[in-house]
């Protein structure tokens, strides 16, 4: 299964440079540093070890490293399946269904965390029933590690982690004296798990690589003071973990609107858009005969999906909403490699093992084709009152039927055209999804160093123009702007547009920009 999975994953991934994210885990993949919220140090020291010891160029390492940890996810999960007493042919079938859903296969092609802390928390989560089934002690300090680390990979893992960490806690089977050294045990080993959290401390504070606490910096405060929770570590590192990337960090808010929203995107991609309606049936299937068999490692597997359920219900939306419910799709992988044991068995008994082998490893894939299609579709005829479809994290749309990156290459044909086309000492006002693939051109190429890199935190950024031109004269160092065109509009006197190799619009003033102290104010709606 890790052969077969890594060759269909590499056959897709992507050759090299990437925007946005993916651009800044490339970038960290090749010097280490500090992640956006909440940082992911699990995935940061893996890819930069990697990186280390192949020697390869690190953007395509850092996408292969991707691939690789999904094709080892789905290796585990066979071995998991079965150990649980799951045949052959409904084990390869549920690793098909969920290696070739949309989010999983995607995330794949690119660099990325979720493989990662995908195959952390499956095994956190073998140890954890072995540990709960059989009272071994060494699975449980396992689970506890595991359950640690992959905080460390994805904190949408974190009602899982909570979940599968409580019932940990609770069975315990010691008592007195016994029963609290257990528990300390097991809290000892969870803490040991979270440890790579102190790689962000030391990266922080001795600059390591690329630190996007400093990018956080150059957008909110371009022109100092900073405020006090910013110059110390241990605020900056809290900040990183609990603000969900905002400052000051505002209190939690749920309108209606994006509940409902929700609750509509949730359940489509639960029974149309990942797995597709057959399997989806599949996984009803498996919560009731692995309940006949085993209500209680039934009950923790509800209890997880369902905390992943509320938790992306809650807290995410929009491009980042399938990738939150990752922990339930990895929840239903595995009951729906149960539900198709059971139609393999009474297959079997009535046609024989070949036909019922042939008959299930058909039924996800034909799932998989009914969920590709739709997904199709629904990209122009969004479905329901909520107009659900899969939105990309991305923003790169898949317009096939067989997800791929293998030839996308326009974000190494924007800073190829940009390292040519930009004028000389230029102050560069960008986007995030833009700004790290200049990051990554200046920090790990070494190229166009000449350049001032500024995120377009507007309207702080106007401040920062504005000490730009009272220090440079701006037809010697001018202001491009690479994004923000709606808000910079009202700023400029005269402006020339740059094109690029990739089509994409670039303004540049060699004029002094107005208005500077009026900030550009939406419409009202």
């Amino acid at each position: 299964m890790f052969l077969l999975a890594l060759a269909t994953y590499r056959a897709g991934v992507a050759p090299g440079l990437l925007w946005g994210d993916s651009a800044e885990m490339q970038v960290l993949a090749a010097l280490g540093g500090v992640a956006h919220p909440t940082g992911y140090p699990l995935f940061t020291l893996l890819a930069r070890a990697l990186v280390i010891v192949t020697g390869g160029p690190p953007a395509f390492l850092a996408n292969l490293f991707s691939s690789l940890f999904a094709a080892a996810t789905l290796a585990l999960l066979t071995a998991f399946l079965l150990e649980r007493g799951v045949r052959t042919p409904a084990v390869l079938a549920a690793a098909l269904a969920w290696g070739l859903s949309f989010t999983f296969w995607t995330t794949s092609h690119r660099a990325e965390v979720y493989s990662l802390a995908a195959f952390v928390a499956l095994g956190g989560l073998w140890c954890a029933l072995a540990a709960i089934e059989r009272g071994a002690r060494t699975a449980r300090l396992a689970a506890g590690f595991l359950l640690g680390l992959t905080l460390a990979g994805h904190m949408a893992f974190a009602p899982f982690v909570m979940v599968a960490g409580l019932v940990l806690a609770w069975r315990v089977p010691r008592a007195g004296v016994l029963w609290i050294a257990d528990e300390l045990a097991l809290l000892g080993t969870f803490l040991l798990g979270l440890s790579p959290y102190l790689y962000l401390l030391w990266a922080d504070g001795h600059r390591i690589g690329f630190d996007y606490l400093d990018l956080v910096v150059a957008a909110r405060w371009p022109v100092p003071p900073v405020p006090e929770t910013f110059r110390s570590l241990p605020g900056r590192l809290w900040w990183l973990l609990a603000s969900r990337n905002e400052y000051p960090p505002k209190p939690f808010q749920m309108p209606l609107y994006m509940l409902g929203k929700n609750v509509s995107d949730i359940s489509f991609l639960l029974s149309l858009f990942e797995l597709g309606p057959i399997t989806a049936a599949a996984v009803v299937a498996g919560i009731v005969a692995r309940w006949r068999a085993n209500s209680g490692e039934t009950r923790l597997l509800l209890a997880l999906g369902l905390a992943s359920i509320v938790f992306s219900l809650l807290t995410s939306g929009y491009k980042i909403l399938s990738v939150f419910l990752i922990p339930c799709y990895l929840v239903c992988a595995v009951f729906a490699g149960h539900g198709l044991d059971a139609v393999f068995r009474a297959l079997a008994r009535r046609r024989g093992s070949v036909v019922a082998a042939a008959v299930v490893l058909a039924l996800p894939l034909v799932s998989l084709v009914v969920a590709h299609a739709s997904r199709l579709a629904t990209y122009e005829h969004p479905l329901g009152p909520f107009r659900s479809s899969v939105i990309e994290e991305d923003d790169i749309r898949q317009r096939g039927m067989i997800p791929t990156f293998a030839s996308y290459d326009e974000a190494r044909r924007f800073v190829e055209s940009a390292s040519t086309r930009f004028p000389d000492s230029a102050l560069v006002v960008s986007e995030w999804r833009e700004l790290m693939a200049l990051e990554y051109l200046q920090l790990v190429e070494h190229r166009r160093s000449d350049l001032t890199l500024q995120p377009s935190g507007y309207p702080a950024l106007l401040a920062k123009v504005a000490q730009w031109q009272r220090r440079y004269p701006p037809r010697e160092r001018p202001v491009v702007v690479v994004g923000p065109f709606t808000q910079m509009s009202v700023h400029f006197d005269h402006v020339d547009t740059l094109r690029l190799a990739t089509g994409q619009p670039v303004w540049m003033a060699r004029t002094p920009l107005v208005r500077l102290d009026q900030p550009w104010q939406p419409p009202p709606p």
